[in-house]
């Protein structure tokens, strides 16, 4: 089998020739190189040379299926003194967004934070209703093919197609400090936005559906704290609820993008009908352990993580700790129903030889 079938293989609830391994190796490489702090065995590789040497499998994330125009509303952005700023305008006015990059991080692959959101009181919702409501998707099938193509057997493209309405808004144009105020002080904007929401993503639903693509990356950082059961239950599961039938019929699959610790959300996200529960956050970074979510899941969700980020750290996990989960991952990932990958990122403190270490653990595992 191909990597690009093994990992098909977990998707269609089969047993793969081998575990599907797909660290995400970006940060760590792109930090060390903009900081000139590669290791000597990796100083003169880029990051495809890294992945090789490492044998470690493609991570492959850049698929696009439709691009978005705005025929009402202009969205520009322009350079700040340490990093940029988003403006809407339209007939109702102008909001602004803004983000910021520490020293360090400058040039690499870790995003810059976001400083400021679009909603900051109760008469930017109208700019954003607005927004929302002039905004057209037209598909772009030929790219994705020719990216399907480019990228051949060594892996199944993902297609990263934003966040559901509901968290969208709370997280990303309120932010969560001020979210649960606005959805208690202007409860009603809140429902227009996010039914005028609603209603901007049905024709993105019927792209999806008549692309070539098979996996979409469709919700992301859904918390037992900040999206807790009750916002779930009330505002992403009926989204869910609505997609998920109509993209399983189409022999489609929805991921989510899980790095926040779902550990009162695993009933719901189960009974939401997504596919993957992409990069899963568990303990010992979340109150979530691997067991529980592999034995909620087990034939509904399939978890593409297993490892997380912290015991790739020395100075955080020990080599005994760290061999304990790993093992721990790779004995459920044998078992099925597992993609095999580091949650979220190999970070700039990794010690890149334990990614080395499981590959070297997945060389001697019999499935």
């Amino acid at each position: 089998m191909t990597d690009r079938e093994c990992f098909e293989a977990v998707l269609h609830g089969k047993t793969p020739e081998r575990i599907p391994w797909t660290p995400r190796l970006n940060i760590w490489y792109e930090y060390h190189k903009a900081n000139h702090s590669l290791p000597d065995p990796y100083k003169k590789m880029d990051m495809e040379g890294l992945r090789k040497n490492l044998n470690a499998g493609r991570s492959v994330r850049n698929g696009r299926i439709f691009n978005i125009d705005y025929t009402q509303s202009r969205l520009s952005t322009v350079k700040t003194n340490d990093g940029f700023m988003n403006i809407i305008e339209n007939s109702k006015g102008v909001i602004t967004e803004s983000y910021a990059s520490s020293g360090k991080n400058a040039g690499t692959a870790i995003k810059p934070a976001r400083m400021e959101f679009f909603l900051k009181d109760k008469n930017d919702y109208d700019v954003m209703i607005e927004h929302i409501r002039s905004m057209r998707y037209t598909p772009c099938f030929e790219e994705y093919q020719a990216y399907d193509c480019e990228i051949g057997d060594d892996a199944l493209p993902l297609c990263i197609i934003g966040d559901v309405p509901a968290t969208t808004i709370i997280r990303d144009y309120i932010g969560y400090n001020d979210g649960y105020f606005h959805l208690s002080d202007f409860d009603e904007k809140f429902e227009d936005l996010l039914f005028t929401f609603d209603k901007a993503l049905e024709a993105m639903h019927e792209i999806l559906l008549k692309s070539p693509a098979k996996l979409f990356l469709h919700g992301m950082h859904f918390d037992s704290q900040m999206t807790p059961p009750p916002f779930f239950k009330q505002y992403i599961l009926p989204y869910y609820k609505k997609l998920t039938p109509r993209t399983r019929n189409a022999g489609k699959y929805i991921a989510i993008h899980q790095d926040g610790d779902a550990f009162h959300l695993v009933d719901l996200i189960a009974e939401s009908g997504i596919d993957v529960a992409d990069c899963l956050c568990t303990d010992p970074m979340a109150q979530l352990t691997l067991e529980k979510a592999y034995d909620a899941w087990r034939d509904k969700v399939v978890i593409w993580g297993g490892i997380p980020s912290i015991i790739l750290n020395p100075d955080s996990c020990s080599e005994h700790v760290f061999l304990e989960f790993a093992g721990l991952a790779v004995d459920l990932a044998k078992s099925g129903h597992m993609l095999l990958s580091v949650s979220d990122n190999v970070m700039p403190e990794a010690d890149i030889e334990r990614v080395r270490i499981i590959s070297e653990m997945l060389k001697k595992v019999q499935l």
